[in-house]
């Protein structure tokens, strides 16, 4: 199948690697989901890389400081540049650091100039415990938001987030969310759809009827509202996991993929059932579980694997596009809600939408294009049946 299409070949490469990275993600030397940088906010692709030189920041920061004197560096109005080694007495008068913390009397005609050290001030012990907790606090958070000098490949967001690393952990959630909803809502339609095309009469009059109407709802507005329902929180206080909000959209994405499948498998099935091997084995007294299972499940599988590749695609459309309405992922885990969660950056830092969206359409153009190659495929196998 992939023999003579080199777009086939690069789909299946993409394809391979998004399912690697989704796979062995944890393993690989990134970023930890929600792990963020102090200096990496809103950083360009290819920043701190080695190939670019190691020290292009270094050299960008020192040329865009003016051509100035030592003395005139001293001398500026915020002082960040003074050397600790010099004493205070050649500092100017108005820049002298006072050694120790001291209170001198004023001094009065006829008596003696006396110091007296500033008792430190009393700190009672609950607020020396708030104190404590304060700098344990502190601490958590220095050390969830550490420094590296690691390249970013494709820059970061306003939170400091790699961006790379984001794409890399978040190919496990929508993939994850993709193939559960795709397996479970093809599993259920397709045997539904082949049991309604096999047995007929009102059974399949019903089914019919329940995939029509459940068809007729936009995908969006159905997935919509069975997250506002069932994953949305009832007050502003209460907060729902995101546990159960991608368990909610696993199950709103499976009704939505029950009547689509079922209707092609139902349809792939007739072809099959007045065959003449299927008629045979009526004949010689197979029951209806063996026609079904040995006969027609196996010649319509096919069908529906290449409808597969085509669903893939089209959940992580619709999950990226529940991202954006507000009611899927917000916690920047995959890549529907990374897309979501940095749209505000689009005019000054295009990239952390450029990436996303990038990464989302090459695998929707790779599956769509499998789906193509398989269909082809079954269309020469058809033919020679």
């Amino acid at each position: 199948m992939l023999r003579n299409s080199i777009g086939g070949k690069l789909a299946a490469i993409w394809l391979g690697l998004v399912l690697f990275f989704a796979i062995f993600g944890p393993l690989l030397p990134v970023a930890k989901v929600g792990q963020t940088f102090n200096d990496g906010v809103h950083l360009k692709p290819f920043t701190n890389c080695h190939f670019m030189g190691p020290l292009a920041q270094s050299i960008e920061r020192t040329s865009a400081l003016p051509d100035m004197s030592v003395s005139e560096l001293v001398n500026t109005s915020d002082n960040s540049i003074v050397n600790d080694a010099a004493p205070a007495d050649t500092l100017p008068v108005d820049q002298a650091v006072p050694v120790a913390a001291t209170t001198t009397a004023p001094t009065i005609e006829g008596e003696d100039v006396f110091t007296e050290e500033t008792l430190p001030p009393y700190i009672p012990p609950d607020t020396a415990v708030d104190a404590q907790q304060q700098e344990i606090e502190r601490q958590k958070l220095l050390n969830a938001r550490q420094t590296s000098t690691r390249c970013f490949f494709l820059g970061s967001t306003s939170e400091g987030t790699d961006i790379l690393s984001a794409i890399v952990n978040g190919s496990r959630t929508s993939l994850s969310i993709s193939l559960l909803s795709v397996f479970l809502g093809g599993l259920i339609g397709c045997l539904i759809g082949i049991a309604a095309a096999y047995l007929r009469g009102w059974f399949d009059r019903l089914v019919l009827l329940a995939f029509n109407i459940i068809l007729s709802i936009p995908t969006l507005v159905l997935a919509f509202a069975l997250i506002a329902i069932y994953a949305t929180p009832t007050s502003a206080v209460e907060t729902v996991p995101d546990s159960t909000r991608v368990k909610v959209l696993i199950a709103s994405l499976v009704v939505v993929i029950i009547p689509q499948l079922g209707r092609i498998a139902r349809a792939a099935a007739l072809q099959w059932i007045n065959r003449d091997f299927v008629v045979a084995s009526r004949s010689i007294g197979a029951t209806d579980i063996s026609i079904l299972f040995k006969r027609i499940i196996p010649n319509v599988l096919p069908s529906i694997f290449a409808i597969v590749f085509l669903a893939l695609g089209s959940v992580v459309v619709i999950e990226g596009s529940l991202s954006l309405l507000g009611v899927g992922l917000n916690n920047g885990n995959s890549w529907g809600s990374l897309l979501a969660r940095n749209s505000t950056d689009l005019t000054d830092y295009p990239h952390v939408i450029f990436v996303p969206v990038i990464v989302i359409a090459f695998t929707i153009i790779s599956t769509n294009k499998l789906g193509d190659l398989i269909r082809q495929s079954l269309d020469k196998r058809e033919a020679k049946i």
